[in-house]
């Protein structure tokens, strides 16, 4: 059986070759179906991707905000309370100021007068972050200056620098009671501290 198969303008293909444009067409819908197939999947490949990474990283994301929200409520409430601790302590400063000009005997004085200030100030002026002082009472009486605080500090260490600050040198201070106090901090401790100077 011989065929002959023509151009569109009517000249006569060469013997032996054929062309078949039914196979030509299958062949580009098939290569045109792979493509869109593929980009079906690249985009489905994304959005499972997408949906996976937001099913994942929404539940830690949730923790970090209640984190950083607990963090936040407690820096809040440690911040009152140093507040609080800090118009006490400024309280005390100045009733302690006007119980020390109180107390002045004139000018043969003055100089006594100096160093009582002075190692008043220094026990107010060492109770840094974590010290709260609850009450002070300076005193003038026999030749020597005695210093009495009670206070809350945040945990042991911070009481023991408190202690060495403010007994100066040489050592004149001392702590002379503790007591656990979990409401000031997690680890806090109550305290009394005595220190004597000669005038």
């Amino acid at each position: 059986m011989k065929t002959i198969s023509t151009i569109s303008n009517g000249i006569a293909w060469p013997k032996g070759r054929k062309q078949d444009v039914a196979l030509n067409l299958l062949s580009e819908w098939a290569e045109s179906r792979h493509r869109r197939t593929r980009h079906c999947v690249i985009l489905l490949t994304s959005a499972v991707s997408l949906i996976l990474i937001t099913i994942i990283t929404i539940p830690h994301l949730d923790r970090v905000r209640t984190s950083a929200g607990n963090h936040l409520s407690q820096d809040k409430s440690q911040l009152a309370l140093v507040q609080q601790a800090l118009d006490r302590s400024n309280t005390l400063q100045l009733a302690g100021n006007k119980v020390n000009k109180a107390n002045e005997f004139g000018d043969s004085l003055s100089g006594n007068f100096r160093r009582f200030l002075g190692e008043t100030y220094q026990v107010l002026n060492s109770a840094g972050p974590g010290i709260a002082l609850s009450s002070i009472h300076t005193e003038a009486k026999d030749g020597h200056v005695s210093i009495r605080c009670s206070g809350d500090a945040s945990e042991y260490s911070v009481l023991a620098g408190f202690a060495d600050r403010a007994s100066g040198k040489p050592v004149q201070g001392s702590v002379v009671g503790t007591r656990p106090n979990a409401l000031f901090a997690k680890e806090g401790v109550s305290f009394d501290f005595v220190k004597q100077v000669p005038l």
